[in-house]
C-alpha cells in the first residue's frame, strides 16, 4: 500500500493552495499522517485528506497532478491512479505503460 495526502493552506492573495504529499509505509503504519503535527503547524497547512493506494511491492508514487476535480498520481511502474480531489476517493487505477518507461 502507498499513502497519499493533500494538505491545504489558505492565503489572502492566492486563496487556497494545495500541496500533495506521498510516501510508502508498511501496512502497520498506513494510518499515520505523512507529516508530523509540528511540520504541518509550522508551514500553516491543514491536512485535507489522506488515502491508501494499492501499490505493488517496490512501487512508488512519483508524481501527482491536480486537474479540475481529479488528482492523478503516477508510479514508477507505469501505473496511474485517479482520485476525487475533494475527498481523496480512489476512482480508478490502470497500467498505461511498461515499468521501464516512465510516464
Amino acid at each position: 500500500m502507498g499513502t497519499i495526502a493533500m494538505y491545504i493552506k489558505t492565503t489572502r492573495i492566492f486563496g487556497m493552495l494545495a500541496f500533495i504529499v506521498s510516501a510508502r509505509f508498511a501496512a502497520a503504519q498506513s494510518n499515520h499522517p505523512l507529516l508530523n503535527a509540528g511540520e504541518v503547524r509550522e508551514a500553516g497547512l491543514t491536512q485535507f485528506w489522506q488515502a491508501q493506494l494499492p501499490l505493488s511491492p517496490g512501487e512508488e508514487i512519483r508524481d501527482g497532478d491536480l486537474i479540475d476535480e481529479a488528482l492523478y498520481a503516477t508510479t514508477n511502474r507505469g501505473r496511474i491512479f485517479s482520485l476525487k480531489a475533494d475527498v481523496g476517493l480512489l476512482r480508478w487505477g490502470n497500467a498505461v505503460t511498461e515499468p521501464a518507461f516512465p510516464i
